[in-house]
């Protein structure tokens, strides 16, 4: 959002310097991104008077202006031709320093001295296109600054505002905020709208067939508007916040807008069909061309407004080529309403067609502001082209406007602030955001929140806002009063601890992987329980469309890719949740304990021989794991019962008469479907079950009496049984 500060001025009396009123307001939630002073490079510019002009006598091109600013007269040569005798112009004097950069002194053009520049609105830096020199009012003051003029000796604010704070988007919602931080009146907009006899209801017929896309749909009609170009004061303050000026009843429109935050759309009334206007729902796959002239395609869930045979405007968003002023138009339908803030985001998202009007729809106008600011254009454009303005207003408003209340606790405000504030401080606050108390006691206050605040609904709400209101620089800095309290780590904790901690220590890297994988992997890794598999409803692809029931897939992808890196020597372990369904349909999740190595056992050098890791590594590893965490009673028994296991190179692993894992050497099947042409080997536990095996508590003996004696007994027994 984008003003000046004497734009500003007209609607709270403010008197305080620019910079300061810009830290106020950044300091209350309202960030001014950038502060600019308007009449930078327009010094030594003022007004003068053609007295005459005469052709250059060495270019056909040029001209020279003999013009005067009321003291003296002087010669300047012209290259533009829009001018006559008897304009008053801008003129740029010896020591001026233009904004884009030319400084002016007396130059010789083609044998003839040349005293200063006649200005083009570019050259002045107030738009970006010109179509020869300014021509000021004819009743302006000869030899008086341009600066005063055209009201420049001014701050140009540029506001980042939030999308919750919608009220801001204009300069009376900005002039609330400064009287509200200030203590300033707000000023009140005096204006007369003069109605003829003749009735708009006669004039317009207006239907809405969606309500809940357009709440209030508003129209006026006014008789014998001439096109022309804008009062200098309103083509001003719009060119310094960057909007390029059309005509008077399109800039009117954009300036209301700008005042009141109610977009406006102006129709050429001659072009509406049956003089009716339909508010309703576009038809799936339609086609409209918008003022932009580019065609759009449409679906059933823009709104469209329409007269008696064709849309003529994209709600909320854009008008249509079908129905815009023109040069040739006599009477207008000026539109004011109020539309869904969905509805016009979904519709603008779905086109790229962003636009101040959709900006302000999009985050909620106030449907109570739609009939004042249609009278307030009205009554410009009746000052500016003296038409007719027909008596009383069409309008549409199926659902009215509901109050809405908020209960707030003293209390609970001081809590949250961290202040002291009294019950009377407190209601002062609100008084001064201009919230309506409805009820009071000793313990709460009830208000009513002004249709313009869209974004309070909650008591913390209203606590912000009497933040904001009270300053945050004046609550006093405290310390959060924090108990220090050591939370004791579970078992499973301490183990996971220790273990992660014997790993590195043997030279494994801990690896964390994403808890989703592809189908094709449960499908190799989950065996019977794929039909407990868990999918994902929004996948970012297919390779993460499932949650995994097993951490191998993702530790085999981490070899695969550092084996593309050349990196072969791997050891690799990952503790992490496993999930699946439970027989009806609730959802478990494990903790997996997995562990893969592959390549050479140690780093080649002069007092190691290469040795590649093998089975009973793994197994030693295992071994190792097991007896750091004091788990005792622990076998290995039979062939691995897991497909993805090589039959005869791999074990099941029971403690207690209980499965908890296996280890083994991975099926060169499935290795070769990963595209691994070396031998790896994994372990996998149910972590969970691991951790409930280990050992209580340590149990320490009084050391024997007597030395230590070995017996040695050899004993044979039948190859069939196994041993533990």
């Amino acid at each position: 959002m984008k003003f000046t500060y004497n734009w500003l001025k007209e609607y709270v009396d403010v008197d305080i310097p620019a910079d300061e009123l810009s830290e106020m307001l950044t300091m209350a939630g309202l960030e001014i991104e950038t502060l600019t002073y308007l009449g930078a490079g327009l010094d030594n510019i003022c007004s003068v008077k053609i007295l005459d002009i005469e052709k250059h006598p060495n270019a056909d091109k040029l001209s020279i202006c003999k013009v005067t600013d009321g003291e003296s007269e002087h010669e300047i040569v012209c290259g533009a031709k829009n001018m006559k005798g008897g304009d008053i112009v801008a003129l740029a004097k010896k020591g001026a320093n233009l904004p884009n950069g030319i400084k002016i002194k007396p130059t010789k053009i083609r044998g003839v001295v040349s005293n200063g520049m006649l200005c083009s609105e570019t050259e002045l830096g107030l738009a970006d296109e010109a179509g020869g020199i300014m021509i000021l009012a004819q009743d302006t003051t000869i030899g008086k600054p341009v600066i005063d003029i055209l009201g420049l000796d001014d701050y140009l604010f540029e506001i980042g505002l939030t999308p919750n704070r919608s009220d801001c988007l204009s300069l009376i919602g900005i002039a609330r905020e400064v009287a509200m931080l200030t203590g300033a009146k707000l000023k009140t907009i005096d204006f007369v709208a003069d109605e003829s006899s003749e009735s708009v209801s006669g004039a317009i017929d207006i239907s809405i067939q969606n309500a809940s896309a357009c709440n209030r749909y508003t129209a006026r009609v006014l008789r014998g508007v001439s096109i022309k170009e804008s009062d200098p004061i309103i083509k001003s303050r719009l060119n310094a916040i960057g909007v390029r000026s059309i005509n008077n009843i399109v800039d009117i429109t954009n300036y209301v807008m700008f005042v009141y935050g109610q977009p406006m759309h102006a129709f050429d009334y001659d072009k509406i069909m049956g003089k009716k206007i339909i508010v309703r729902n576009a038809s799936d796959g339609g086609k409209f061309t918008t003022l932009d002239e580019k065609e759009r395609e449409l679906t059933a869930g823009d709104i469209m407004i329409c007269d008696e045979k064709r849309a003529v405007a994209l709600g909320g968003v854009m008008g249509g080529m079908n129905s815009e002023v023109s040069d040739d138009t006599k009477d207008i339908l000026l539109e004011s309403a109020y539309f869904d803030p969905v509805t016009i985001r979904r519709t603008a998202k779905r086109l790229g067609l962003a636009s101040e009007s959709s900006h302000r729809f999009e985050r909620g106008v106030n449907p109570q502001t739609v009939t004042v600011a249609l009278d307030y254009a009205a009554s410009l454009m009746q000052k500016s082209t003296g038409c007719k303005i027909l008596s009383g207003i069409a309008d549409v408003w199926p659902v009215k406007y509901e109050s809405r209340d908020i209960k707030a606790r003293f209390a609970r405000i001081n809590k949250v602030l961290g202040t002291d504030l009294t019950n009377d401080d407190i209601l002062n606050l609100l008084g001064r955001l201009m919230f309506e108390v409805k009820q009071k006691s000793d313990e709460h206050v009830l208000v009513e929140i002004p249709q313009y605040r869209h974004d309070l609904v909650k008591e913390i709400d209203i606590i912000e806002e009497i933040a904001r209101t009270y300053g945050y620089n004046n609550i006093k800095v405290t310390m959060p009063k924090i108990p220090a309290v050591s939370e004791k780590r579970s078992e499973k904790e301490v183990t996971a601890a220790k273990v992660r901690s014997l790993l590195v220590n043997n030279g494994f890297y801990e690896v964390i992987n994403y808890s989703f994988c592809a189908h094709k992997d449960l499908e190799i890794f989950s065996g019977d329980l794929i039909d407990r598999r868990i999918g994902v409803l929004n996948p970012i692809n297919e390779e993460q469309s499932v949650m995994r029931m097993s951490l191998l897939p993702a530790l085999i992808e981490t070899v695969k890719k550092n084996m593309n890196h050349k990196n072969n020597d791997l050891k690799l372990f990952e503790i992490g949740r496993s999930f699946m369904k439970g027989d009806s349909g609730e959802i478990f999740e494990t903790n997996r304990f997995t562990g893969i190595i592959t390549g050479l056992c140690y780093e080649d050098n002069w007092s190691n021989a290469k040795k590649v890791v093998d089975f009973f590594d793994i197994k030693g590893i295992v071994e190792l794991i097991l007896e750091s965490i004091k788990v005792i009673r622990y076998s290995f028994k039979g062939g691995a019962s897991s497909k993805y296991l090589h039959p005869a190179v791999s074990t099941q692993i029971y403690i207690a008469g209980e499965k908890v894992g296996e280890i083994g050497e991975l099926h060169p099947d499935i290795l070769e479907g990963y595209g691994i042409d070396k031998k790896v080997y994994a372990f996998d536990f149910d972590f969970d079950r691991l951790c409930a095996s280990q050992k209580e508590r340590v149990v320490f003996r009084q050391l024997p009496k007597y030395p230590y004696v070995k017996r040695d007994i050899a004993i044979v027994v039948d190859k069939g049984i196994a041993c533990d």
